[in-house]
């Protein structure tokens, strides 16, 4: 298990928060589409939520439900969660997952009340405990977390430069600066006729433009390099219905002499128990003129 922690250079309004957990058996999980095309494909909307963590290292538990947040194409993420769980994602559930994820790693302390940060292998199992997706796996070069991106949002691990702060007029950041510290963030969209990749940040929706931004592919590539991670989330299984209970065939309805015979097995026990049952012998006589009645 590689695991550290990242210096976090504090920006108040601006918090990070991610450090680094690559676990040798994620290697056994591994992203993959093959033959799948690269196409233009985004999963938010301008409607959609942006999260703000505030002044707390949780954006790792941000990222990943900014994953499940984005709604539009049929985001398979989002499409999956019932209405009560969609109603549920909000900030509040970002810092639980946080929380969660900060009992999982390795790192030491929990929140709360320790902000210690966390990793995004460690929310992704806190997602799947509490029922949020199907399972996780794992891209491990940056042309497999484009590809990816055209099946669902995914959430990003990287080195934040400081010149991320300020995307210019057009979204784009540049890596430049120093490294500010880790951050989970959630790509949203590729651009493969521009070579760009979109993503929602943390920092409410004044921040970019309204709330994301945008890097080239070399820059991906660079940033994922660098003890990068990108984690894909598999949706929750469609449920597939119960199966209709089949109702018993019932009995076909007995034929005359069926009936006629069925009659007269349960006169004969009749009389074999004549001697303790003596009344049931005058049922019988009756009985069988009823049955010689019907014959006639």
């Amino acid at each position: 298990m590689m695991a550290y922690q990242i210096e976090e250079q504090v920006i108040p309004e601006m918090r990070l928060g991610r450090h680094v957990g690559h676990d040798p058996r994620s290697l056994r999980y591994p992203f993959r589409a093959p033959g799948l095309p690269l196409t233009n494909a985004r999963w938010s909307s301008d409607k959609d939520t942006v999260l703000d963590q505030g002044n707390l290292g949780s954006c790792t538990g941000n990222a990943t439900t900014g994953s499940l947040i984005c709604s539009a194409n049929s985001n398979p993420l989002h499409a999956r969660l019932s209405a009560t769980q969609i109603s549920t994602l909000t900030e509040a559930l970002a810092v639980k997952i946080y929380s969660r994820a900060t009992e999982i790693d390795s790192y030491s302390g929990t929140y709360e009340p320790d902000d210690t940060g966390s990793d995004g292998l460690s929310v992704a199992k806190a997602a799947q405990e509490m029922g949020l997706i199907s399972s996780y796996s794992h891209c491990f070069t940056w042309q497999d977390a484009v590809t990816a991106l055209t099946v669902s949002p995914i959430i990003v691990g990287i080195n934040w430069y400081s010149g991320f702060d300020d995307p210019d007029s057009s979204g784009l950041v540049h890596r430049a600066g120093t490294i500010r510290g880790g951050h989970e963030i959630c790509f949203d969209e590729v651009d493969s006729d521009n070579k760009l990749v979109w993503f929602r940040n943390s920092w409410s929706d004044q921040w970019g433009v309204r709330g994301r931004a945008c890097m080239t592919w070399d820059t991906f590539n660079a940033i994922l390099a660098e003890d990068g991670d990108a984690t894909v989330l598999a949706p929750l299984a469609v449920p597939v219905p119960p199966p209709v209970p089949t109702p018993p065939t019932p009995d076909p309805a007995p034929t005359k002499d069926e009936a006629d015979q069925e009659l007269l097995d349960i006169s004969d026990t009749w009389v074999g128990h004549r001697k303790t049952y003596a009344p049931n012998e005058a049922l019988r006589q009756v009985l069988i003129k009823w049955r010689l009645s019907r014959g006639s």
